[in-house]
């Protein structure tokens, strides 16, 4: 790790590179004693694309961003596994000394959320998905990045047996906006559902949703 990043858990906000196996992440964390809250990206997308999210949160969160491998300002690697991926996210969480993460996902990013959550609870707080972590791969129908309006009624149909099983997985809105504009078109959205996420654990946890707390 670079600049002004050190191993421990720092507050203080930096930007910096995190050497992770033959590359590195170029990674920002706004620093501060909230809830930290890990964005991670779609498949072609930079840590710049949840700029209006995080201004819409404001500074009651710690916010952490970081672009992955062979995007935006990180180097490229020899490995774009899925798994690679999950290591990144371990490698980023242990140069900024976070442990328990209010993960944010879009697209490739929230299946990354869905994946990571789901096999580590205890050091989880949270994950939000953003179009994406369905248990149907929409891609491989040929319904598009857009999709068409049959397509993603049936894509979001496949959510029905888990919402019914599982009262812990809500779905927080459904918005106008294409796959790849969701983020920029409704961030709104995407903060509210931040927050009630960030409320569920406030109340389990009889407190404030920050670092501290855990």
């Amino acid at each position: 790790m670079t600049e002004n990043a050190n191993t421990t858990s720092h507050k203080a906000a930096w930007s910096g590179s995190v050497p992770v196996e033959d590359t590195a992440l170029a990674v920002t964390d706004t620093g501060g004693p909230g809830q930290p809250v890990v964005y991670l990206n779609g498949s072609y997308a930079t840590q710049r694309n949840w700029r209006h999210v995080i201004a819409e949160l404001g500074d009651g969160y710690r916010h952490i961003t970081f672009d992955e491998r062979a995007r935006g300002r990180s180097g490229q690697s020899a490995d774009y596994s899925f798994a690679a991926c999950l290591r990144d996210i371990d490698a980023v969480l242990d140069a900024t000394g976070v442990r328990r993460p209010l993960l944010v996902g879009w697209s490739y990013g929230a299946a990354l959320a869905l994946h990571r959550s789901t096999r580590n609870p205890d050091r989880t707080a949270g994950a939000v998905m953003v179009d994406g972590g369905y248990p149907w791969d929409y891609l491989a129908t040929g319904a598009g990045l857009g999709g068409t309006e049959e397509g993603l009624t049936a894509m979001r149909a496949t959510l029905d047996p888990i919402l019914a099983r599982n009262p812990h997985v809500q779905v927080s809105a459904t918005v106008p906006s294409k796959h790849t504009t969701v983020v920029r078109k409704d961030f709104r959205a995407i903060a509210t559902a931040v927050r009630e996420v960030c409320e569920v654990r406030e109340v389990r946890a009889g407190g404030v949703c920050q670092e501290v707390a855990q």
